[in-house]
C-alpha cells in the first residue's frame, strides 16, 4: 500500500475547507429540518415519515458526492481521514450553535415564507391567471362562432355549398319541417 503525505502547507487549508464544508451542509440540512416542521402537522405519518427517509437519503448522496468531489479538488482524490472528521466538527457545531438558533426561529421563518409566496400569488399567479382564463374563453368563443360557421356537407348542395351555389359561408340552420 503506497502511502501519500501531505504537505503542511496544504493540510490546514484542506481541513478548514472541509470544516467549512461542513458548516454548508449542517445549513442545508436545516433547510430539510424547517420543511419538516413546517408539513408535520399537515401530514399523515405514515407520508411524513416516508418523505423523511426519502430527504435523508437524498442528502447523505448529496453530502457524499460533494465530500467526494472537495477531496478530488483540494487534495488529488485521495481520501483522508481527518478530512471526513473535519466536515463532520463543522456539520455539529453548526447544528449546535446556529442550526438550534434557526430552529427555534423556525415558526417565524415558516412564517416569512408563507407571507411570501402568498404575496407572490396575490400580485403574479393570480392576475396572470386570469389574464389566462380570459383568452381561453376568448379563444373559445371564437372557435365556436367558427364551428357554427363551417358548412355541413349533408346540408345544402354538392361539396358542402348551400343549395344556391354560393361558397359564401354562412350559418348553418336546421332544415323546418315545412
Amino acid at each position: 500500500m503506497i502511502l501519500f503525505e501531505i504537505s503542511r502547507e496544504a493540510f490546514l487549508p484542506f481541513l478548514v475547507c472541509t470544516f467549512i464544508l461542513g458548516i454548508m451542509l449542517g445549513a442545508i440540512y436545516d433547510v430539510f429540518r424547517i420543511r419538516r416542521k413546517a408539513t408535520r402537522k399537515a401530514q399523515k405519518k405514515r407520508i411524513d415519515f416516508v418523505l423523511t427517509l426519502f430527504e435523508d437519503i437524498v442528502f447523505c448522496l448529496f453530502a457524499t458526492v460533494t465530500m467526494i468531489l472537495a477531496t478530488y479538488k483540494l487534495y488529488f482524490g485521495i481520501p483522508r481521514w481527518y478530512a471526513y472528521v473535519s466536515c463532520a466538527l463543522g456539520f455539529f457545531l453548526w447544528q449546535k450553535t446556529v442550526g438550534r438558533l434557526i430552529m427555534k426561529l423556525s415558526d417565524q421563518i415558516i412564517d416569512l415564507i408563507v407571507r411570501a409566496l402568498f404575496f407572490v400569488k396575490r400580485k403574479l399567479v393570480k392576475p396572470v391567471w386570469s389574464s389566462i382564463k380570459k383568452l381561453t374563453k376568448k379563444i373559445t368563443a371564437k372557435c365556436r362562432r367558427h364551428k357554427s360557421t363551417v358548412l355541413h356537407p349533408k346540408i345544402g348542395g354538392e361539396d358542402g355549398l348551400p343549395p344556391g351555389g354560393s361558397s359564401r359561408r354562412s350559418r348553418v340552420r336546421e332544415p323546418s319541417g315545412e
